[in-house]
Order: C-alpha cells, then sequence, then structure tokens
C-alpha cells in the first residue's frame, strides 16, 4: 500500500510539472494510476469491462454515515461516484452492506495525507440540498450566505491505447461546481471559468480583479473557495 501511495504522490508530481491543461484533483490522480496499474482486474458494466474503479479513492475509506436506520463512525465507507450506491461492513465486520442513493443522507470520508485528501470530505445527499437527481455533494467551503459543493461522477470511457476489445471501457472520474445562494433555493451550477464566474455575480459584486485564472486550472479547488471568501466578505 505504501508503494502505491508513493506512486500517486509521484504521478501528481509529473501532472503538475507538466502543467495539464486540465485540473487534476487526487481522486482523479487516484483512479487514472488504477487504469495504468490495472494487471487484468475489470468491473462488468453491462456489456462492458471497466477497468479503474467506481469507488472514490477506489475502496472503502475510513468515515462516518447519517441516516434515519444507520449512523455510524469511524467505519470504512464505500462511495460508488458511478451509481451513487454506500458501502460499509456489517455487522462485526461481516459482509458489506450496500444502501441506495438517498437511504444514507450524509456521510463524510476522513482526511488522509497519504491520498492527498487534506479535511474530511463531508458529502450531503442532493434532495436535502434541493436538487432533482440522485447524487452526493461535497460542501467545499461554508460562508454566510454562499457555500459552495463540488460532485462526482463517474462515466465509461474508451480506453486510448485498445485496439483489440471492443468491450473494454475505463471509468472516468468527473467533477463538478454548483453553489448555493442562502438568499435563494437549491443549488446553481458554476461554469469554471474568470468569465463564467463573473458573469454569475455581476450582480453581486464584481470579481474580475480577484480571479487568478491560472489557479483555476491548477488548483481549481482552492481557487473556488478563495473566490468564495471573498463573495462572503471575509
Amino acid at each position: 500500500m505504501k508503494v502505491l501511495y508513493s506512486a500517486i504522490a509521484l504521478l501528481i508530481m509529473h501532472i503538475t510539472n507538466a502543467q495539464q491543461a486540465s485540473f487534476f484533483d487526487p481522486a482523479q490522480a487516484y483512479n487514472r494510476l488504477l487504469i495504468e496499474k490495472n494487471g487484468g482486474k475489470f468491473t462488468r458494466v453491462g456489456a462492458y469491462k471497466v477497468i479503474g474503479s467506481p469507488i472514490l479513492f477506489g475502496e472503502k475509506r475510513k468515515g462516518n454515515i447519517w441516516s434515519n436506520v444507520d449512523s455510524l463512525k469511524n467505519i470504512q465507507v464505500g462511495y460508488n461516484i458511478y451509481n451513487q450506491e454506500i458501502y460499509f461492513p456489517g455487522a462485526d465486520g461481516g459482509k458489506d452492506i450496500t444502501r441506495e442513493p438517498g437511504s444514507i443522507n450524509y456521510f463524510s470520508i476522513s482526511a488522509d495525507s497519504a491520498l492527498k485528501i487534506l479535511t474530511d470530505m463531508e458529502f450531503t445527499y442532493g434532495p436535502i440540498l434541493g436538487t432533482k437527481d440522485k447524487h452526493y455533494y461535497q460542501t467545499m467551503y461554508t460562508g454566510k450566505r454562499f457555500i459552495l459543493f463540488k460532485r462526482y461522477d463517474a462515466e465509461l470511457g474508451n480506453v486510448s491505447d485498445n485496439y483489440v476489445q471492443s468491450d473494454l471501457r475505463q471509468f472516468d472520474v468527473k467533477t463538478e461546481y454548483f453553489y448555493r445562494d442562502t438568499e435563494s433555493k437549491g443549488l446553481k451550477k458554476l461554469k469554471v471559468t474568470a468569465a463564467g464566474l463573473n458573469k454569475e455575480f455581476e450582480k453581486i459584486k464584481n470579481i474580475s480583479g480577484v480571479i487568478m485564472e491560472d489557479q483555476l486550472i491548477t488548483n481549481q479547488d482552492h481557487e473556488l473557495i478563495r473566490i468564495f471568501k471573498e463573495l462572503n466578505g471575509e
């Protein structure tokens, strides 16, 4: 496991040094490593054999869950970002229990420096926040008026070096950002570009001089949190 963590760190450094055009968060980096180090393992999804993992960070991780039925702390939690199911061990570490989307209201994945998870990841079921989709949303930052959220998805993508197996696919980890204005209802999707953010908030505050466009590419989470702090007057 230590070798895997070291490989992840090296991969992230390589991506940063290469100045990739798209933002790459730790969960995406971990999934890319699983794809590159696949070793013939795959998950069956319909007619496809899919490499990588639909589970955020590849497997169950230490965390907590809260619902009307299950409220458990310091357990191993698995979050399937492809079908939005939550997994956790049964009594006394028995066979995994699977919960459909919405059966768990909230859950968290604990901070883990080896995985580049710097703070606990806290997720809320979308309809609780006013959405119509059955996804979980990570709370990135909470301010007195504006709250920032992040949503993970996994899609089936083509394997770039596959020229033989027509049924081979890979899990591509996708991220999108949303926000809530406490003076209105529901969540709004963000277009994470300088122009998109300026347009979204132009009636509230001029943030054109605040946005660092290069950081929106290389350090998206941090830059969006910084912008939202500005919007909240912090």
